[in-house]
């Protein structure tokens, strides 16, 4: 089994077991640099020999802060413990070749590592299951002999033996060799601290950093958090109180910002947000003033912006990464507000290297006008930029002598030329400011924050303008503008405006341009002045007429030229451009509403009237070609108009002149349909305004959804003054749908009805209807029902299932009754007999309506016309239902003495009370008196039935049986009585049909249980028989 193929190994940033590990060859440890190819005790014993000599810390000038090979060298190149993997048995037959064999590799990875405090461990891998300890005395003899030749300890010393247990074998050795890297990096940290103690704070300030540094780190490889954060604090502390001159604080910022980012790093890590906040505000604070005046004061602004850039960016990150991890952020502190400050500082540098190039061009043109700039230096001083020796040097410094801060005056001149020259060619190519404002706008969004994302919008639309991307910009542009209208900020509106309208003109679009120059040129909006309102008006004018418009001030000559060939190719064609005026603040207003007297409703027979008023904000007059106005039926299922619906009314004015500041009113007309238009909610649908004319190249639509827009500055009838009268369009609301109503009815409905009703009793309730209109009812029809909804709370029971009509053509009973009738001439009153009949008491609400149509004379138009209108007249009254008797018996003896119970053999008087209850005479015409057998001998069979009439749908309780026997007890009676029969019934909610009448009320004797029938009658009787 190959060593390489024991293999367990996954990385791990923190805790137990983080390593990095790899298989080495024998020879790891010589020293190559210089061609030496030596080991390291060689080097050491031949250095002065060879010119090597390490020289005090006294006299020692370091040439920077921190080597950039350093960390690379402690993470990839110098190992914490080397394992020596071995195939040796105990009992291998030839033990002492081998353990010879095992002494001399041992000692060639020693001498290949001396001088380096990486531990050493040999591994046995045995075929062998082991023995348990104290057992294998061959094991710990040979375990002693080889550790004596190999100058091991003990603890270096493992056996890995191949059995089935191979995962726990594994997981012992990986805390031991853990345990062997944590000596390793301890004994580091001692070392380095040792080498600490003899430097002084005044004349070591860069090694006292380094020092701190490379503790901190070591700590960090040991796993030691806490400890690796308090040196990355006093590394840190070093550096801000070191002086340093000016020609080092490139150097001193890059090695600030590597701390600061492992500062924060491991403040994330031990979970104090907090900390690493604060740490990096103080950072910030402290480095933002020192710009620098090197290599020239333009070059140290433009890295100064670069490196703040930077610091946020990473910190951003950061940040995010612990808010992934679970750290929970705020809406005022988040990592979307330091992406932010990165980009603005990306801005800042983008703007400093603008500056910088202008002046380099100005400088670099000749008497001639053309643009001659210098060659790029050779060799190129900025070549090396890879293989630095320290952190923050400058590749042109490299090799300077013992004190040097600076180069000879070539070397700097032909280094600033090459920095020039790279940032001149690096503008056109800079788009690090969009990832980064993607990246706040998404964390703007993610922690709510709307402004802010529109904010970030914006800042991305301005930088594609500034690329060229006029496309891009002009959306972003559009998706922001928007809400700064509804929210009214005007200044940041007319400035999202104003680059609306150059992204427009570049990309020859007719719709965003016309748009833009309308909400600009609204006199209400008063951040642009009234000779930019010109300007912008004779540019639309020139649109209008065919003619491409001027250029926008402060285009470029190469983008104004493509812009003009786009605008004469698309005017070579004819162009149709529509703008939606309700969603912008524009120039020419409009509002339209009903001018009906009552502004809700109106009757078939008027004529229904619109006004549409006209106002133009512009500075100068404008030509209209027509306009159009559309009303439509809203539609009830979504609750406005259907846009792909045929309005029901069109109309138009052709070549309308406005003024600036006047106010044009039209008016409009219009007759319903009594046939079609009843009851529908009619909705000003839009208003259009037609600009050009057709056999121009640019013809146009201004349409405004519904009834117009409300003005920009709107002003209300409480706040008005004398100057300034509330006009149509203050108002905020102007009666903009309409109901169409049926005609009022003049014919009445009387209805007469006496005393109260009996339960029962088929009543008679007499209705008057007198035709007082212009001409004879026709279609003549009279309804009766209950109002079910106008009915007296303290009657539950009125209900269309107790209440009935008896239907003069089918001689039944019905819920509601509809009867047609003849004609009715003018003048004239005929007379309706509704028979009714209730079987619950209370008051109950009648309603009887009549229908007929009229022919009605309609003014407005050219001419009256006349149409034949339905009309409706309805009455209600309320009816009072009474039990017609009360009766009460009780049973007496021969003497007239009242008795609780009879004597067999014995006779008796039952003495019945009948008592009229009804508020009229009655007349009685019979009494019956009938006795029911309630004896059941033994042997016998006997059926009971009774009658019962459910009042409502649902469980209905049906009467307990009881029974009495001497030879039983009574409570086992009722078990069995409960037993045996039903205790309820459900009642479907469907009316029934009787199958007989009586003449003086509605009793029905025998009868079928129905559940199909879909009238409302009398309740069926329902029949029950115990046996």
């Amino acid at each position: 089994m190959g060593h390489a193929n024991i293999w367990f190994s996954h990385p791990r940033k923190y805790g137990p077991g983080s390593r990095q590990c790899r298989v080495c060859s024998n020879h790891h440890g010589l020293i190559r640099k210089y061609a030496l190819n030596m080991c390291r005790r060689c080097f050491r014993e031949y250095s002065g020999d060879i010119g090597f000599k390490k020289r005090s810390y006294d006299a020692m000038i370091p040439r920077g802060i921190l080597k950039t090979n350093w960390t690379h060298k402690y993470l990839e190149q110098i190992p914490a413990v080397v394992v020596l993997f071995i195939d040796l048995n105990w009992n291998h037959p030839s033990w002492t070749e081998k353990k010879f064999e095992c002494q001399s590799k041992v000692n060639s990875i020693r001498h290949s590592l001396e001088g380096r405090g990486t531990r050493l461990a040999v591994v046995l891998i045995q075929t062998m299951a082991p023995l348990p300890p104290g057992e294998d005395v061959l094991a710990a003899e040979r375990a002693t002999e080889l550790c004596s030749a190999c100058d091991l300890s003990p603890k270096s010393l493992f056996v890995f033996p191949l059995t089935d247990q191979l995962f726990g074998y594994i997981l012992r050795l990986e805390h031991a060799f853990h345990e062997l890297a944590q000596a390793f990096y301890q004994g580091e940290i001692r070392r380095v601290k040792s080498k600490k103690e003899l430097l002084s704070k005044a004349t070591h300030q860069a090694l006292l950093i380094r020092c701190q540094f490379k503790i901190a780190l070591l700590s960090e490889l040991r796993q030691d958090s806490q400890t690796a954060l308090r040196h990355y604090k006093l590394a840190y502390q070093h550096l801000a109180e070191a002086q340093l001159a000016e020609e080092q604080w490139f150097e001193w910022k890059t090695i600030a910002g590597l701390v600061t980012y492992k500062v924060c790093r491991l403040c994330f890590h031990h979970n104090t947000p907090l900390d690493s906040i604060a740490h990096f505000r103080r950072h910030v604070d402290f480095f933002r003033p020192l710009v620098g005046r090197h290599p020239t004061e333009q070059l140290a602004r433009i890295e100064h912006y670069a490196w703040l850039s930077q610091q946020h960016a990473i910190f951003a990150e950061l940040f995010d990464g612990a808010v992934h991890k679970g750290l929970a952020a705020v809406q005022t502190q988040h990592p979307g507000i330091y992406f932010q400050n990165a980009a603005e500082e990306a801005m800042r540098k983008k703007r400093s290297i603008q500056s910088m190039v202008s002046d380099l061009q100005a400088s670099w043109t000749t008497a001639s006008g053309t643009l001659q700039p210098p060659a790029y230096p050779s060799p190129d001083p900025l070549g090396i930029l890879l293989g630095l020796e320290f952190f923050g040097q400058r590749p042109w410094r490299v090799g300077l002598a013992e004190g040097a801060l600076t180069a000879d005056q070539g070397t700097e001149s032909a280094a600033v030329l090459a920095l020039e020259l790279r940032q001149h060619g690096a503008l056109a190519l800079a788009t690090g400011t969009l990832p980064l404002l993607n990246a706040a706008m998404a964390q703007f969004k993610r922690y709510n924050c709307p402004r802010t994302k529109r904010h970030m919008m914006v800042l991305m639309a301005d930088e594609y303008l500034e690329m060229g991307q006029f496309a891009k910009a002009l959306q972003l542009y559009g998706h922001v503008v928007w809400e700064y209208r509804l929210e009214r900020w005007w200044s940041l509106l007319v400035s999202i405006l104003y680059k609306t309208l150059a992204c427009a003109f570049c990309l020859g679009n007719v719709k965003d341009y016309v748009s833009a120059t309308l909400e600009l040129l609204n006199s209400q909006i008063t951040n642009v002045d009234e000779s930019e309102r010109g300007r912008l008006q004779q540019n639309l004018l020139r649109l209008l007429g065919g003619e491409p418009p001027l250029p926008e001030p402060g285009l470029a000559k190469s983008t104004v030229d493509a812009a003009m060939e786009i605008w004469h190719k698309d005017l070579a064609d004819r162009c149709f451009f529509m703008v939606q005026m309700k969603r912008i603040h524009a120039c020419v207003q409009a509002r339209a509403w009903f001018s009906v007297p009552d502004s809700s409703a109106v009757s078939v027979n008027e004529t229904v009237r619109i006004k549409v008023a006209l106002r133009l904000l512009a500075p100068l007059p404008m030509q209209f070609r027509q306009l159009k106005i559309a009303v439509e039926e809203v539609n009830t299922t979504a609750g406005a108009t259907s846009g792909d619906q045929v309005p029901l009314f069109t109309d138009n004015v052709q070549d309308i002149p406005l003024m600036p500041g006047d106010v044009k009113y039209f008016d409009f007309s219009f007759r319903p349909d009594p046939n079609r238009d009843i009851g529908k909610q009619l909705i000003i649908s839009s208003v259009e305004l037609d600009v050009g004319h057709l056999q121009a190249p640019i013809y146009g639509s201004l349409q405004w959804e519904g009834a117009g827009a409300v003005s920009a500055r709107p002003v209300s009838a409480e706040f008005a003054t004398g100057r300034r009268a509330v006009s149509v369009f203050d108002r905020q609301s102007l009666p903009d749908n309409i109901k169409i109503v049926s005609r009022p009815a003049l014919a009445t409905v009387d209805v007469h009805h006496g005393r109260s009703i009996l339960v029962g009793e088929i009543y008679d309730v007499h209705v008057r209807i007198t035709n007082k209109e212009v001409g004879a009812l026709t279609s003549f029809r009279v309804f009766a029902g209950l109002d079910a909804t106008s009915s007296d709370d303290h009657s539950p029971n009125s209900s269309p299932s107790t209440f009935f009509f008896l239907d003069p053509k089918t001689n039944a009973f019905v819920a509601s009754l509809a009867l047609d009738l003849a004609d009715l001439p003018v003048g004239l009153t005929t007379d309706v007999i509704v028979k009714c009949c209730s079987q619950t008491v209370g008051d109950h609400t009648l309603r009887f309506h009549a229908s007929y149509r009229i022919g009605c004379v309609v003014q407005g138009g050219a001419a009256a016309a006349t149409i034949d209108c339905a009309c409706s007249a309805t009455t209600s009254t309320v009816v009072h239902v009474q039990q017609p008797f009360a009766v009460a018996s009780r049973p007496i003896s021969l003497n007239g003495e009242p008795v609780d119970q009879f004597v067999q053999q014995e006779l008796c008087l039952i003495h019945a009370d009948l008592q009229v209850i009804a508020t009229c005479e009655l007349v009685i015409e019979s009494v019956v008196w009938q006795l029911i057998d309630v004896r059941l001998l033994p042997g016998s069979e006997r059926r009971w039935r009774y009658v019962l009439f459910p009042l409502v749908a649902g469980h209905v309780a049906l009467p307990r049986l009881r029974l009495s026997s001497p030879c039983l007890a009574q409570e086992t009676l009722d078990r069995l009585a409960q037993r045996s029969l039903p205790t309820s019934f459900f009642v479907l909610p469907f009316a029934k049909r009787i199958d007989q009448t009586a003449a003086g009320g509605a009793t029905a004797t025998t009868s079928e249980w129905t559940t199909g029938a879909t009238d409302a009658r009398l309740p069926t009787a329902v029949q029950t028989g115990l046996t």
